[in-house]
């Protein structure tokens, strides 16, 4: 299934081939939710959403409200909840009935989710979140306290609330009750989305980008360390399993530091900023950049070898099955390094697997079977085979062709 801004969903066989075109919406279709019982469901910047039978053709228009809808989750009694730009959210019936509306948001209904109680929580560009009842849809309790837009929440394993923003670079913890148990303050600019975690043992872990530093945070939101050090925005952060913090930058470095935040090793051999690292099953430890380079380091970060983007299926097995299988963005997403019009599968030397687009392209899937899907910026999904002279071949066997070649 694909969607796209030209107010239409397409469905495909799994070799390829198209099977039904679904038309109906207005305007560009912003996502799609696979039900259970094998309808799908569409929501789209005309106000609507749409059910469809498992093989495109359309079954009912939920029609309601007034501006784009942004999501939708399916509830385990089967009812819909969608929210949107209009400032509310609604429940729906399987069968496409409104229900209720969620009304009390004076800003887009930017996220929600399902507490483990059942209560429904949302969060706005009103600077608010929300509580309301699942059952009836009834308003329960404001969270109010932030003071800028930018506003994203998850919920902890105890059940309280975590927010953060990053127009008043703050974090804050809640009870699912009008009362902020704390403020955690002391960032001077943007947390985003992505930009926190919660150590196993209940501390938080926040970074931002562009003041350089993480933050660690007790289980009740005392500061207890500034890990600072960085001359450039922090790009990302792993745990490792001894309790160990591995953080990487735009200023080409990775870096270690103690469970408590403590300093403990810069790794330096980078030339350009990192694009992301991953722990191999085996504790080593990868990392990409836009040098052009992969290397891999020891667990206690010894550089062990480094190797060019142009010879992926050269490495270690584990390292170029982890690269394809673990990080879709990576160099252009799904293993696939675009560059421009260009698609090379992991790029083989002098014996590249590319394919030539038409127009600017885009990585999205790379499956086990060696087809890769790739969107191009003129609106064609192409689905791509890997082949070694006339003869298909999988992902597994490209990287054993290349141990002996």
């Amino acid at each position: 299934m694909s969607w796209a801004d030209d107010n239409t969903l397409r469905l495909w066989s799994n070799d390829g081939k198209s099977l039904n075109v679904l038309e109906g919406h207005r305007d560009s279709v912003r996502g799609v939710l696979l039900l259970p019982d094998g309808l799908i469901l569409s929501w789209s910047n005309d106000n609507t959403l749409r059910q469809w039978s498992n093989d495109g053709e359309p079954l009912s228009v939920l029609d309601g409200h007034r501006d784009s809808v942004r999501n939708a989750l399916l509830l385990p009694d089967g009812r819909i909840l969608s929210w949107s730009e209009d400032a509310t959210l609604r429940l729906w019936i399987n069968i496409g009935e409104s229900i209720k509306t969620l009304e009390g948001h004076t800003g887009r209904v930017i996220s929600a989710l399902l507490l483990p109680d059942g209560r429904i929580v949302s969060c706005s560009t009103d600077n608010s979140l929300r509580i309301w009842s699942s059952s009836a849809g009834e308003p329960l309790n404001v969270l109010e306290g932030h003071s800028n837009s930018g506003l994203f929440f998850k919920l902890l394993t105890d059940g309280r609330i975590l927010s953060w923003s990053w127009g008043d670079h703050t974090v804050r913890l809640w009870y699912c009750t009008d009362e902020s148990l704390d403020t955690l303050e002391g960032h001077t600019n943007w947390i985003l989305p992505p930009n926190l975690l919660k150590v196993p043992d209940g501390r938080i872990l926040s970074w931002s980008e562009e003041d350089n530093t993480l933050r660690l945070w007790s289980n009740t939101g005392e500061l207890l360390n500034v890990l600072e050090g960085r001359s450039d925005s922090v790009k990302g952060v792993e745990l490792l399993p001894d309790g160990r913090i591995l953080s990487w930058s735009r200023d080409n470095t990775l870096r270690f530091w103690s469970g408590n935040g403590e300093p403990l090793m810069v790794l330096e051999m980078h030339t350009d900023q990192i694009g992301s690292v991953w722990l191999l099953p085996d504790g080593r430890i990868l990392s990409w950049s836009y040098d052009g380079t992969f290397r891999v380091w020891s667990e206690s970060g010894e550089p062990i070898a480094v190797y060019g983007w142009d010879n992926i299926f050269k490495t270690d097995p584990i390292i170029w099955k982890t690269y394809l299988s673990k990080d879709l963005q990576a160099a252009g997403g799904a293993g696939l390094d675009i560059s421009g019009n260009q698609a090379i599968i992991g790029g083989l030397g002098n014996d590249q697997i590319f394919w030539q687009g038409q127009s600017k392209c885009t990585a999205r899937n790379l499956f086990p079977d060696g087809r890769a899907v790739v969107i191009q910026d003129n609106g064609q999904v192409c689905f791509l085979r890997t082949y070694i002279g006339n003869r298909r071949v999988t992902i597994e066997e490209l990287g054993s062709f290349h141990e002996y070649h």
